[in-house]
């Protein structure tokens, strides 16, 4: 996104910026996991 941004090259101050994948990755399985587990069990619907 940043490369589309500015062109091909980031600027200097964008080297510094962590990937944000890992977070990416880490929301993905936050918001996955709770359906995974509804699927295969939803008598814990039915609990709360």
């Amino acid at each position: 996104f940043s490369t589309t941004q500015w062109g091909g090259t980031p600027p200097p101050h964008m080297h510094t910026i962590t990937p944000t994948h890992t977070r990416e990755h880490l929301i993905m399985m936050l918001h996955i996991t709770p359906l995974i587990l509804l699927m295969m069990k939803p008598q814990l619907m039915t609990t709360f």
